[in-house]
This record gives structure tokens, sequence and C-alpha cells, in this order.
């Protein structure tokens, strides 16, 4: 009676909650605590509230006159009765459920919750932690088992918190049903108008019905413990609430009602803009990322699959009350206003329900973004008086019904749960992934989404074994290193290209590109069994018109999985990336695999057979890129161009001869140079790109630190202390090739590279549109700051390089022009300068405390601000890629593009071959020649070079 008096959980305490959960007909309420805490007499009263409520636990066998002797034996065994006896009360559909076991961590109520998920029953844990201070010494007196403080020591030392997969509101799964029988009806009604729309039928509603807030992963990343802690979401969890469902949404074979959030419910999706939502709702709805689109490392779960189907509950119950209507929608609402609930599928595959929102959420996110920022006469449609927005639910593309009959339903406030580990915890008894695990599964329960291993085929055979060892045999930090991991999933542009045979390699490190990457976006057409060079044409002009679609719309991963065995085909995407601003890291097949392509056509779907194979063998060509080095944070290079403008303003205010013009075009792809290697043109250049030291940072963060910045001849660069591993990156394993020399680094630019070899493709994605808000609000991602700022006369200037943010006005930005002559000069007063100050003679201005090192001739200027703050950015080291030609692969279809190309537009080759180079590609060489006169002689074996004849024919 005491502990009643104590605890206030809503399904208790509140009126209308427990009104609403006893009309609910399917909950489970798990009573958690150590013995002594109150479990007993929570439970009991939960009993009493709830008709035809069942309430076991394990103890009860040893409780009565036939009593067992506790042992270890009998204590697993009395476990086990409770988890049968839980699963078959779910099976005969019972409406409440109570266990009141310790269930101290999630190993223990693991089975509960996987019984919860896979029988569609929603869930709410009491735990009594959060109302009485558990001491050892006190739960000893009062449990009454006679149980002692060492016990109780060692048992509180277990306890953990329970976090959900993800926090939201469950309705009733009948008015779930309603709601999946109403989509049908518009469906049916939409396919009997006049139009050609016409939405697949639900073949799978096996589902948990569940309105998202926000995906908080367990609580294994500090910011989701916090939210799931915070009072807001503390005070509403377990409690009655009322959503309003506007309309349905199709995206690919998932169907969902689309929900929209009041104030209140906006602020448990746990962003913080949402919470200023009524004051600036504007400035909220143009949002970069919404609560429930940000995804952290997914580490180890057991997810179970829903048996729970709808469309059967909306047969049976003909007595069910219809919803309460409210008014119809004639205007979308604010996607950060937006939820949704999941009702089906159109596949006949069974649904995960993480896949399912991981496809759904950033994608209708950024779809009610665009629909909103377009004239309504194009956005949406009218078709027999249903407004319709999209034209189309396949490939991606969502489609969105305004229902005229918007309706008002119950839920309760609570988390969607699933077994998973912590670092306290291990896998349940009932576990079911891994290798290293037991299947063991709990009797008669239905099949388990880990339990099913991952098959593909291989040689007309399904080995998931197979496909782990062609995994095990990569080394690419992007899939074996944890940090690598992490920083990708936070890039925000990332462009991953996965090449070799269709096989089963291909598909399994597709499948683990995007279980390692939840933000990622694959689009794979489907290939037709028979096809001709038309169709196969058509389908990779698709391909690349859906990849622009995923990049205009600022995807933060997107996966692609063709074969691109020639430069040419991959050039293509390459040509899309350097244009909207995406980091590429090409996927090769593994050189131990490489020489199976025969054996590998067999695992072909498409049945090429051996010659076929053998042909594309033979033009299997390398992918170099222009240059290696790495690559930030698109956010991260913005705030550097932020600082720029900030210390520009500082001098600006006291020394208006020092300032330099400030940054009119910030078009830039933001990336570290390490070395210039030309498309591998030479053998040093390939013998580099091929290194072993290059092979292994290839694809793995790092961190980079910025102590200054410049302009040279109109170029604004950040300047970049390399620390001695980052510096051998420059030469290769021979460290022979020191690009560092000015001298050299021109003749590296100049011999083997012309502009009808290759084709540098403009940035159009500001980089400015990533900055920060200037009130500093977004201090949380803010760059770390360094204990001790870089001076001068500490820099070797061989381990100083440049990462491009802009050019001033009058100066039309070119990264292959910054780094020949601006970098060249830059170089050469660097060296000057940093030996004057190695020398202690001063030849800076300190202005703000900002270093300023100025040298002015005519026509010639280089300054040089040495920040009073040196910061460091995560990076990742990578290629900086563009399309050019080689001896087998010509231009590609995208070549020499303007500003705004189609994919399927192509000129006639006469027609490419008199349009010639695009303007202002050769005036590098001129920049050069003032600071190198050597370059004569090598622009003579650049002619020589360009003479061989083409096998193609020409020159």
């Amino acid at each position: 009676t005491d502990v009643l008096d104590v605890v206030d959980f809503p399904c208790l305490a509140d009126e209308d909650t427990v009104e609403f959960l006893r009309s609910h007909g399917r909950v489970l309420f798990l009573s958690r605590g150590p013995p002594g805490s109150g479990k007993g007499p929570v439970s009991s009263r939960l009993h009493e509230l709830y008709p035809g409520s069942h309430l076991y636990w394990a103890d009860q066998m040893f409780i009565g006159p036939n009593a067992r002797i506790r042992t270890n034996e009998t204590l697993k065994e009395s476990h086990t009765v409770c988890m049968q006896k839980t699963a078959a009360y779910m099976e005969q559909n019972a409406p409440f459920l109570i266990i009141r076991n310790a269930n101290l961590n999630p190993w223990e109520i693991s089975p509960y919750l996987q019984l919860a998920a896979t029988y569609g029953y929603t869930v709410i844990i009491l735990d009594n932690d959060k109302h009485l201070a558990f001491e050892a010494q006190v739960l000893a007196a009062t449990n009454n088992k006679g149980l002692g403080v060492g016990y109780m020591t060692r048992r509180l030392r277990q306890w953990e918190d329970v976090y959900p997969f993800a926090m939201g509101w469950c309705p009733r799964p009948r008015d779930a049903a309603s709601l999946l029988s109403r989509f049908k009806e518009i469906a049916a009604h939409l396919s009997t108008a006049n139009n050609h729309l016409e939405l697949k039928s639900v073949r799978n509603s096996e589902v948990f019905p569940f309105c998202l807030a926000r995906v908080c992963w367990f609580g294994w990343d500090e910011q989701d413990r916090s939210y799931c802690c915070s009072k807001p979401v503390t005070k509403a969890y377990g409690s009655k609430d009322t959503i309003n469902v506007f309309g349905y949404a199709v995206l690919g074979d998932i169907v969902m009602a689309m929900v929209h959030l009041t104030d209140d419910q906006a602020v448990l999706t746990g962003d913080s803009q949402r919470a200023a939502a009524a004051e600036d709702s504007a400035k909220l709805d143009g949002s970069p990322k919404a609560a429930f689109s940000r995804f952290p490392l997914p580490l180890e779960f057991d997810e179970m699959r829903c048996a729970l189907d709808l469309d059967a509950l909306a047969t049976t119950d003909v007595h069910h009350q219809a919803l309460e209507e409210a008014a119809a929608y004639h205007e979308l609402p604010l996607s950060s206003r937006m939820s949704f609930i999941i009702l089906g599928s159109t596949s006949a595959e069974s649904i995960t329900y993480s896949e399912a929102v991981r496809r759904c959420s950033c994608c209708l996110r950024d779809a009610i973004l665009r629909w909103r920022d377009t004239p309504a006469s194009k956005a949406k449609t009218n078709i027999g008086g249903v407004v319709v927005y999209g034209a189309c639910s396949e490939n991606g593309c969502p489609l969105l019904i305004l229902d005229e009959k918007t309706v008002r339903l119950d839920v309760v406030f609570t988390g969607y749960y699933q077994s998973h580990t912590t670092r306290e915890s291990p896998r349940c008894q009932t576990w079911s992934t891994g290798g290293g695990s037991e299947k063991r599964g709990f009797p008669d329960a239905p099949q388990r989404v880990g339990a099913r291993a991952d098959k593909q085929t291989v040689g007309g055979t399904r080995s998931a074994e197979g496909n782990k060892q062609l995994l095990d045999s990569i080394d690419a930090p992007f899939v074996k290193d944890q940090a690598t991991q992490f920083f990708l999933n936070t890039h925000g542009r990332l462009l991953f290209l996965v090449r070799g045979p269709l096989c089963s390699w291909k598909r399994a490190m597709l499948a683990e590109l995007e279980n390692l990457y939840p933000v990622s976006r694959a689009y794979l057409p489907s290939m037709p069994r028979e096809r001709d060079g038309a169709t196969v044409r058509e389908l990779h002009e698709i391909c690349l018109k859906k990849t622009e679609d995923l990049m205009q719309g600022d995807t933060a991963m997107i996966i692609n999985n063709n074969k691109n065995f020639m430069v040419w085909e991959i050039s293509n995407f390459l040509t899309l990336a350097s244009r909207h601003g995406y980091t590429v890291i090409i996927v090769d097949v593994p050189q131990q695999l490489s020489s199976i392509f025969k054996a590998m056509s067999a695992a072909s779907h498409k049945e090429q057979g051996r010659p076929n194979t053998a042909f594309r063998e033979e033009h299997w060509e390398d992918v170099h890129p222009f240059a290696t080095g790495w690559s930030p944070r698109p956010k991260d290079a913005a705030r550097l161009l932020q600082r720029f403008r900030q210390l520009r303003k500082a001098l600006h205010t006291q020394e208006r001869t020092l300032t330099p013009g400030d940054v009119s075009s910030s078009r830039v792809f933001p990336f570290c140079l390490a070395r210039l290697c030309r498309f591998g043109r030479t053998p040093e250049d390939r013998d580099y790109c091929n290194s072993e030291k290059v092979r292994e940072a290839y694809g793995r963060s790092d961190t980079l630190r910025v102590f200054g910045y410049a302009v040279v001849r109109g170029y604004v660069f950040a300047l970049v202390e390399l620390s001695e591993q980052q510096a051998s990156l420059t030469r290769g394993d021979g460290g022979a090739t020191d690009t560092s020399d000015v001298d050299a680094l021109s003749r590296h630019f100049a011999v083997g590279i012309s502009p009808q070899s290759w084709h540098e493709v403009s940035c159009i994605v500001d980089l400015a549109k990533f900055s920060p808000e200037e009130d500093g609000s977004d201090q949380d991602n803010a760059l770390r700051k360094v204990a001790c700022r870089t001076s001068l006369k500490d820099v070797e200037p061989s381990r100083v390089t440049f990462m491009p943010l802009g050019s001033v006005e009058g100066t039309k930005y070119s990264y292959s022009e910054a780094v020949a002559a601006p970098w060249a000069l830059l170089s050469s007063r660097l060296r000057s300068w940093a030996a004057q100050s190695a020398e202690g003679m001063e030849c800076a201005n300190t202005v703000a405390g900002i270093d300023v090192y100025s040298y002015m001739k005519p026509g010639l200027r280089v300054l040089l601000l040495v920040d009073n703050v040196t910061v460091e950015l995560g990076v990742v080291f990578t290629g900086y890629y563009h399309p050019y030609t080689t001896e087998l692969s010509g231009r590609c279809l995208m070549w020499s593009r303007g500003a705004h190309f189609s994919p399927s537009e192509r000129l006639p080759r006469r027609q490419e071959r008199q349009r010639g180079p695009p303007e202002g590609a050769l005036s590098w060489r001129t920049a050069q020649q003032e600071h190198s006169p050597e370059l004569s002689k090598e622009r003579s074996q650049e002619r020589q070079l360009f003479r061989r004849p083409n096998p193609r024919g020409g020159h």
C-alpha cells in the first residue's frame, strides 16, 4: 500500500489512460525491480484495474502447497515456464498480461520483448526505481524471500535501464485495422477514376502499428539516453493521447497512415527546434534534420517480425465503433509536424520495421519539403475528389493522399521494444543472431527475423557462410573500423560505388553497407530477363537520373551497385558526384577474387555465360583519381569558411590595408590535397595509388589540424598541418616523390594531363548552405579547438597542405587551377616566411591576435592569416574523382556538359569533337609558366604523349 501511495504510473493513477487501456486489447505490463521493491502491490493493483488480465511471475513455482525447492535447475525451469505461459496467453489473444519478474537488465527482459514484438503487444514497462531509492539494506528487510544484504548488493549492481528501439504512440490494433480498411477504399476509388494512377493492393498486413516519435536505438548513444530520460518523455510515458490521421502515403511497397502532430506531441520527438515551434514555424520547416531521421551507428539487436495481421482484425471486429472524424486537410502540414504509422506492404515479403522506418523517414520528409516549396498546381492533382501529391510510388518516389475523412484516434505514448545487447548485458537465451550464439527459441513461436540468414545465390545455391567468408576477405576501414563507420554515418554527402560483376560478393557487400549505414539509399533497377542493348542503356539512364534526384534531395549517403567495369561507365556517376559535391568511395572486387570472374558468372541471375565474362574481364580497368586527399564533412568545411569571414571582418575593423577580399563564390567541393596522381597516367602515379600505404588508408577516417587561411591569386585556402603519418601519404611507399617542392608540383601536374583526356566538372552546391547559425545555437557540432595554437615558426613547410574554400570576386573557381600556380606561389612564400620566422625575424603583423603575412608585387598578392585558434576536424581519406579517358574508355555520355545537363541527352560524336575543350581549360598552363620556365620541355613531352595512336582511332 505504501508503494502505491508513491508511484504515479498513468496506467494506475490516470483515469483517462486506464479507460483507454481497458479498451486497447493487447497490452503487456512489465513490472521491474529487485525483490522487495514493490512489484507485488503494483502488479496486484494492475490485476484489479484491468478485468481479464493474466498475472504471472517465475517465483510462483516456489509458492503454495506444491512449491518446488529453489535450486539453480528449478530456477531456470521457473523462468522457462513463465515464458511458455506468456506465449500461450498471447496466442490466445489475451487482452492484458502482467509479468512481475525482477528483469533487472535487458538480458533478462529480452524474452518477453521478443514475444511482445512477435505477437503485436504494446509494452509498458513500470520501473519502480523511478519513484523509490533502492538500497541493499532496505531491500533485504522488505523482501519476503529472506534474501540478505550481500545478494541485494550484487543484484543492484546488475540494474540497467531498458531503452526501446523507438519512442512513439501505440493505437488500438483494431483502430489501425480501420485505417488500413480506409486506405483500401481510397485505392479502390482511385483505380476506378479516369486516371493513370493505380495503386497496388496490400498483400501483407502483418505489422506492429506504431506512430513514430523518434528512433533512439536502445539508448546506445548518450544523446538518445538523455532523450529517453528527459522530463517531457518520462512524464508522457504510458499516458493516453490523441493523434490526427490526415492521409496515407505509399513509398515503394510500404503503405503508411500520415499523422499530424500537435505542438506538445512534436516536443516528444526530442528535437530542440521543435520545442520552439509555436514561435517560429517557418524556420522549423526548414530544419535540415527531423528527429526521426537521425540514426546512430547500428549495433547488434534481435529484431522480431510481427505476426499480428491487421487485415484479419478489420474483418473480424465487426462491432468496432467508427473512429471520430475531423476536418479534412487541404494543404500539407509542416514536415516537422508529421509522422506515420506503417500499415502494410504491397509485397508478400515480411515487414522488418527498422528497415521500413529507415526507408521512409528521410524520404517522406524530403518529399514533403519539396512539395511545399512547389506551386500547388504542379505539386498536387485532384483525382475524383481526392488530393494526391506525387505521381508514382515506385523507385523511391513517395505518393501522398489527403483523405477527405480525417480521423482522430486514441493512443498511448510508449516504446517500440526489441531485444538488444548492452555492455553489461549479453544476448539472452532466446537470441537468434550471430555465429557464436545458440539459436534456441521459445516454444511454438513464429519465425524470427534474426534467425533467418541473409541468403545469397552462389553457383545456384544459397550460402550465407560463403558470403561471410567473402566479406571477411575485405579489410576496408568502412566495413571493419567502427570509428570510420561512425564518421561516415555523420558525413552527410557520400557516394559508394561498388564495382564488379553481378555476383554473391556484390550482393553481400551491398547488404553489409546498407546494414552498417542506415542513412544510405540504394537504387537498383530491375533487370528484365529478355533485354537488348537499348533496354540496358535505358536502365542505366534511369539509374543515373534516380541518382541525380537523390543528390538533388541532399540524400546523406547513396550506394551504387552497377558493374562499372570500365572508366567510361563509372564516369557518369563521377560527373554527378563532382557536380553535387559528393565524396566518392570506390569499392572494388578484392584482388583475391578477381581471378575467379568466370566462376562468379555462374552465380549471376543474368546467365551471361563464360565468353561474355571473359570479354568483360579483359576490359576491367582500375579507376584512379585526379588527386588523393582528405574529404571533410561539408558542414565542417562550411565552418572553416565562416571562420575565415570572421577573421576578415576583424582585419577590416582594425587594419583595412591587410583585409583580403570576401569570398564571392563558395561553390566548392572541399578536399584537402595529399598528392596529385593524374588518373594514373604514369607508372609512378599508378604505383602510388596501388601502394600498400595508400590502400590501407583509403576510406579510413582521420583528423586534420587547420591552423590558418590564405588568399592567393583570388583563391581562398584553409591551411592544414599534416602529421608525420599523414605526410607519408603524399609520397606512397617509395617516398621518392615530394610534391611539396614547388617545381616538382608544377611538373607533376603538367605531364600527362590534357583537356582532351579529362573534364573538370564544376560543383554547383554552395558550401555556405551548410553553415551553422550565426547565433552559435549549433555549438554541439562545433570544431574541436586545440589547446596550443600553431605558430608558423613551428611548422615544417613540407607538411603543410591546403583545402580550397572558394574564390574572391573576379576569380572563377577551379580546383585544378587552384592546385597549380596559386598553390605553387603560396608554397614558395610559406617556405620563405617559415625560414625567416625560425631565424627570429619578424615578418608578420599581429592584428586582433591574428598573425598576418603579406607579399605584394604587381599582379601578385599572397596573404597568409595564422589564426589564434587551431581546430581539428574529422575527414576520410579518399580520391578527388573526375571523368577522364583511357586507352579503352572514351568520353562518357555526360562529358563537357553545362550546368544543367540531362543524363539522357547526348551529343553526336562529330558534334562532340567539334565542340572542343571547355572554356578556360588551358588557363592553368599560362599561370604556371610564370613560376616554372622549365615547363616548355614538359609540355613537349606531353604533346608527344598524346600523339600516340588511340586504339579507337584518331589522336
